[in-house]
Formats: C-alpha cells, structure tokens, sequence
C-alpha cells in the first residue's frame, strides 16, 4: 500500500505528482491512497469512488510519531527513480511525499483511465456554446498567459510581456492559414485586453480552474510558457501543446507535441 502524505504545489502540480504513483501502483495491483484529494471531489465526482480514501487522522497519527518513515521523492537527476519505485514495489506500506516520483510509460498506458476519472462535473453543452463553437471551421487556439509568481520563478525566465504572446500567436497563425478562434487563459487580473483584441479574433476565460482545464484540453493547439497547468490540459485532452522558452523562439507546426505527463 502507498500512501501520498503531502500534496506537491497547486492543482496541476497535484494531478500530475498523483498520476505518475497512482498509474504506477496500478500497473503493480498496489493500492494507492491520496487523502488529501478530498478537496477535488466537487468537481471531479468520480474521485469520490476512487481508492484515495485512507484516514487522514490515522496518517497524520503515524507520521506524526514517526511510526513509519516517509519516503521523499526528492529533486534530483533521475537516477533516484528506480531505487522509489523499488521501495514501492518491495515495502508492505510506502508513506510518500515530493515531486520526483516518475513512470512515463504507466502515465501514457494509462492516459483513458484519467480522462474518466478527472472528468470534470461541469454543463460541457454551455462552455462549448460559449467559447468552442466554431464559425467558419475555425482552429482554435488556447493560449496561456502566465504573470504573477512568474515574474519572479526562475528570475523571470518564463515571464513575457504581451508583444511575445502576440508574436507567437501571429507566428502559429501564419503556419495554419486558416479563420482562428483565440482563447486566453490568464492569471494577470490587469492584462490589457485591447492589445489582443485588435489584432486576434479573441475570447477570455475568467472560469475556475477546472474550467480553465476542460477549455484548454479542447483546443486545437495550445500556446503557452513552461507550465504544468497547459502540460495537464494537453495530457488530459491530448491536444498539441508548444512551451514558449525564450522571447525570439520561432514557431513551427511540428514542434507542437501531446504531453505525456511529464516535461517534454
């Protein structure tokens, strides 16, 4: 049995972390608990049946006084992976907690399963009238726009100012040559909406973030900086995703891949 004692980041991050042990136990018939998902089952109703459900309180008591010793998947180069999905595989009870726990081929295996699972209780027929209809056969574009803790996170690495944006919107566009629908994702509160309005046929989703998720997984393409919350919506919708790295990248068709649930 594995137990996740400590949920890693924000909700991308969670999924993420929670798929790559959950597809690996069950590749292994090794129940796998993640208590603290809980907090997911208002919008994702069919976790509620799903084996995540061990005693927080009980957990929290034998962690706590140290009854069994939590195994960290700590940061590293990769050469860990083997010796935690060893101590997976050979320990009775594996209390966990970290980031660097990966099985890339169990994620891909097992990609259906969590469509399923991470299906979000929403009114799909209202979204897709709002910001999916298509006029014209249209391809649209997701676009995630990334301010806030970026301008700080790797000294601003993956921060970029709207004109970037813009370019590469233009860039994906001229590629395509066909009638485009741009839709923005953004967690800038201030982000000026005339400097894509004038140039883009654009629509803004202020939605939660499980909505953010379902739109974004139906795009056609996604655009955005390295991030796991556009990484989640092309691993869940296998839609082909392009992480903008540097200000002068230039854009082309085949560098837009399908997330495989871990970095490209």
């Amino acid at each position: 049995m594995v137990v996740l004692t400590k949920l890693y980041g924000q909700t991308s991050n969670n999924f993420i972390q929670f798929i790559h042990i959950d597809s690996f136990c069950r590749e292994n018939n090794i129940p796998f608990h993640s208590p603290y998902f809980r907090k997911y089952f208002e919008h994702y109703p069919a976790l509620r049946s799903y084996g995540i459900d061990y005693p927080w309180v009980l957990m929290k008591l034998l962690t706590k006084t140290k009854l069994y010793k939590v195994l960290h998947f700590e940061e590293g180069d990769g050469k860990q992976i083997p010796t935690y999905q060893n101590a997976v595989l050979t320990k009775k009870r594996v209390f966990c907690k970290g980031w660097h726990f990966y099985s890339k081929d169990t994620v891909v295996k097992y990609r259906k399963h969590y469509q399923q699972l991470f299906k979000p209780d929403i009114n799909e027929q209202e979204l897709h009238s709002k910001y999916l209809k298509k006029e014209n056969n249209e391809t649209i574009i997701g676009v995630h726009i990334r301010r806030g803790d970026y301008k700080e996170w790797l000294d601003g690495q993956y921060y970029f100012e709207d004109d970037v944006y813009i370019d590469k919107i233009k860039q994906l566009l001229s590629c395509l040559n066909t009638p485009h629908k741009v839709i923005i994702f953004t967690n800038d509160d201030m982000l000026n909406k005339a400097n894509y309005t004038q140039h883009f046929n654009v629509v803004f989703s202020e939605n939660p973030v499980h909505i953010d998720h379902f739109l974004m997984s139906r795009c056609d393409y996604l655009l955005g900086p390295v991030s796991t919350f556009n990484m989640w919506a092309s691993y869940i919708g296998e839609t082909p995703l392009y992480h903008i790295g540097r200000a002068d990248d230039v854009i082309t068709l085949d560098q837009f891949k399908v997330c495989d649930g871990y970095w490209f």
